[in-house]
């Protein structure tokens, strides 16, 4: 008796994936301060459903294909999931040492687990419907955002009880903003166009929803972002690698967090962010991750709520450490960071393959703000997953869908002569 599983025709796969990539949008912390904390105990059984329904699916291929391991596809795939599933069981293991909050953990593994799953079930069965269907979903996601910042801007208080909204934190909301404008752009290119109406709308929209929350780094981070790959898609011209990118973070982040340097960027950030050289007062807040980090520095200390966490620095307390590296490391020790470390250089291992081809370009870039934004902010959110791992799925992403639509590193100049 032979079983096999399908996920419907073409449209129902279309319409299942986006309403799988809704799901995780929604923060528990912004649907309550929306007024719509009656439906938060139903809206978590449905994620919880969605994890475990996703989760028996991969384990019944994995299960499926056990005599095929040895193929390299199939190897690939195993990896990364092992690794993520790895991840997740470091998370509540790290949580459970140290007294933390389950919930809070849980939460956070189902984001990043169905990332992945999503991101693997879906773009190697059909890459470009899961493309249009990603963009779709983020389009729509932004359009929603959208409208609750403008219809409630000054009513409920918003900007009174933490900065909230609809998807969570007003700097969360970097993580529908960017993906959005990524696929919009990738979708623009399969389908030969340089860029779409909707691309610039998601640009545009993007930086005033960033303006209006007052979310000064995310402003400056996608706007540069935007215009960069707004170039980009009108001159076919590599502008900057993902290893550029890596080198930039990876300088800045010695600079910035752990030489602490601040003074020299005074102007800079006084000037064009106004804000003050403590960054809002971020560099406190390393400051304090550093210390409990040192007190638990193997396996962390745990995931906790924002009432218990031991970030409290001047009277208040912070839930992550604002800046990414620090914040796994805080949360699940130095074995955290090591093991995300290896997911995360793996998939940018298949960007650098791809480089020159137009979804690695874009990828690449999209992959290179997000980095740089985890240096002032939280960077393990539902947006960067799967862009992380759409990009570890490049190259069977762009035998699909691709067709030989290239960049090139170097302009060529064409001349014809004429008898």
């Amino acid at each position: 008796m032979k079983i096999v599983i399908k996920l419907g025709t073409h449209w129902h796969r279309r319409v299942l994936l986006m309403l799988l990539c809704c799901l995780p949008f929604f923060s528990p912390e912004g649907l309550g301060f929306t007024g719509l904390s009656m439906i938060l105990g139903w809206f978590k059984r449905l994620q919880g459903l969605t994890f475990v329904a996703l989760l028996l699916y991969e384990l019944y291929y994995y299960v499926k294909h056990i005599p095929s391991f040895r193929q390299k596809q199939y190897l690939k795939r195993i990896t990364m999931f092992g690794l993520v599933a790895l991840m997740s069981l470091l998370q509540l293991f790290c949580t459970r040492i140290n007294g933390g909050d389950y919930e809070t953990a849980f939460q956070r593994i189902y984001v990043m687990m169905c990332a992945y799953m999503i991101t693997e079930i879906f773009i190697i069965m059909d890459a470009k419907m899961s493309l249009e269907a990603l963009t779709y979903a983020f389009t729509a996601a932004a359009v929603i955002n959208l409208a609750v910042v403008i219809l409630f801007y000054n009513r409920m208080g918003f900007r009174e009880q933490g900065d909230y909204w609809l998807f969570g934190q007003k700097n969360a909301m970097r993580n529908i903003v960017v993906p959005s404008i990524t696929f919009s752009a990738i979708l623009d290119r399969i389908k030969k166009k340089k860029y779409s109406l909707r691309t610039v709308f998601l640009m545009l929209t993007g930086v005033l929803v960033l303006i209006m929350v007052d979310s000064g780094a995310s402003v400056a981070i996608i706007a540069l972002y935007s215009a960069l790959l707004l170039y980009l898609n009108i001159s076919d011209f590599e502008l900057l690698s993902l290893k550029a990118f890596a080198v930039i973070y990876a300088v800045l982040e010695v600079i910035l967090v752990f030489m602490r340097r601040i003074d020299i960027f005074s102007g800079f950030i006084e000037g064009v962010l106004n804000r003050d050289v403590t960054l809002t007062n971020r560099t406190l807040i390393w400051d304090r991750a550093m210390q409990v980090i040192r007190s638990t520095p193997v396996f962390g200390d745990g995931l906790r709520e924002l009432q218990d966490s031991k970030l409290v620095i001047g009277g208040f307390q912070a839930s992550h450490a604002h800046n990414a590296l620090l914040d796994i490391t805080l949360k699940c020790g130095l074995v955290g960071a090591v093991l995300l470390a290896v997911i995360v250089a793996l998939c940018m291992r298949q960007q650098f393959k791809m480089k020159n081809s137009a979804l690695g370009a874009i990828l690449g870039m999209t992959l290179g703000a997000f980095l740089i934004a985890g240096l002032v902010g939280e960077l393990w959110n539902f947006g960067f997953y799967l862009i992380l791992f759409t990009t570890y799925y490049l190259p069977e992403m762009a035998k699909q869908v691709e067709l030989g639509n290239a960049y090139t590193k170097k302009r060529r100049v064409h001349i014809k002569l004429h008898a």
